[in-house]
């Protein structure tokens, strides 16, 4: 009864979390095409993140995690309605401002995501997060495919200011939830809720400490390489394509409501299926292979209907079975490096790789054709694929173990 409840209280916060997020998405690729220079945002959030690790280590040292929870989102929260109060305030969004919404959510999503699935990997174990993790992911996916729907037809009719209000609503509720799962989850623990001791910069040392993690590290980078050379090349095309930025919101709004219809197809059920028949491994190797396939068709035919395809697809893939299957990885590690390890993966080398991607990127679109770009993914999304499959038959011997 207690683990039917957790689960249900699971979904739904991130029902709620993904229902914020979602709504801020669109408005942020908005904003990065008003700003223009991407690779600069990009740069720019990874000094950020720099800047808050030694931060968020001190509160994970010295608050208890249901108090970390509320620290972290609600100065977000208090952060989003700040801005909003300049946009409504504004007559037309000044190019700082559309780059400090764009920041602000870019950095959001990395900390506050990571935080709640470090969560989840502490709350469930090795066995369980291979049937839960795709429904709780569901709810994610149900929540960001309602808000993206809600935002495309709303878009043009509501303004940035207004959405950021209800983005920031929906973060409330989502607290309040993950205040009772923290309350449930007290009772079935054995000790006191314990702190995560020590600085999220000891994360990195047990990384490099550690061969798995070493592994899970290079996985991730090889593979945020891949998804952020697709992501600016959609983001330079619906720039190139549509001038009008309401309606380029509604664009990723719409591109983020189809996505999330192909994730919620897998995670409500097909997911687990799919880890369970052929393997995690296996699973893991499935969307290195179809990005890469994808980005050579968006190379040799870039317009906006084969980016929006490619875009949504590996998007739908990546949330719909490389997110769970990523998450249950990190089961079998412990407690401690749920919350340092995975959280500076998750933030600052997952930033970092965003900023040198994009730093690689604006260097090739400049000095070449970005034609010249597919040269450079394919044989890197060939790399992801193997290490994917290394990283699984690794989890596959620890969880014996």
């Amino acid at each position: 009864m207690l683990g039917n409840k957790k689960l249900v209280q699971s979904f739904l916060a991130f029902f709620f979390l993904l229902s914020s997020y979602y709504i801020l998405r669109p408005l942020r690729e908005t904003m990065g095409t008003v700003y223009g220079d991407v690779d600069q945002l990009f740069l720019t959030v990874f000094l950020i993140m720099l800047g808050l690790v030694p931060a968020f280590g001190w509160l994970s040292s010295n608050l208890s995690r249901g108090q970390l929870f509320s620290v972290v989102f609600r100065s977000f929260s208090a952060l989003i309605l700040a801005v909003a109060y300049f946009i409504y305030t504004s007559p037309e969004i000044p190019r700082w401002l559309a780059g400090s919404l764009y920041v602000l959510v870019s950095v959001f999503g990395a900390f506050n995501i990571s935080l709640f699935w470090s969560l989840m990997a502490d709350i469930y174990n090795s066995e369980s997060s291979k049937k839960f993790f795709g429904i709780i992911t569901a709810g994610g996916s149900l929540g960001a495919l309602l808000s993206s729907l809600a935002t495309g037809l709303l878009a043009s009719k509501f303004s940035t200011a207004a959405l950021l209000l209800v983005a920031v609503l929906l973060l409330e509720v989502f607290l309040i939830l993950v205040h009772r799962l923290n309350k449930e989850q007290s009772k079935t623990e054995q000790t006191t809720e314990s702190k995560a001791d020590g600085s999220i910069f000891a994360g990195l040392k047990q990384v490099l400490a550690n061969k798995y993690l070493l592994l899970f590290a290079c996985f991730m980078l090889l593979g945020k390489f891949c998804s952020t050379m697709v992501y600016l090349q959609v983001l330079d095309i619906v720039a190139t394509v549509e001038p009008d930025i309401d309606k380029r919101t509604a664009i990723f709004a719409w591109e983020n409501f189809v996505t999330q219809i192909i994730s919620f197809a897998f995670q409500g059920y097909l997911t687990a299926i799919i880890i369970r028949k052929i393997g995690l491994p296996f699973a893991l190797s499935i969307l290195p292979i179809v990005l890469g396939a994808g980005f050579l068709s968006l190379t040799l035919y870039p317009s906006l209907i084969v980016a929006f395809c490619l875009q949504v697809t590996q998007r739908g893939l990546a949330y719909g079975i490389a997110k769970p299957s990523k998450e249950i990885l990190f089961t079998v590690i412990s407690r401690e490096e749920k919350y340092k390890a995975k959280n500076f993966m998750d933030t600052v080398l997952d930033r970092g790789a965003d900023a040198a991607s994009s730093k690689l990127y604006a260097f090739v679109s400049s000095s070449v054709a970005t034609s010249s770009l597919a040269f450079i993914v394919l044989p890197v999304a060939f790399a992801w694929s193997g290490v994917g499959v290394l990283l699984g038959f690794k989890h596959k011997q620890l969880s014996k173990n």
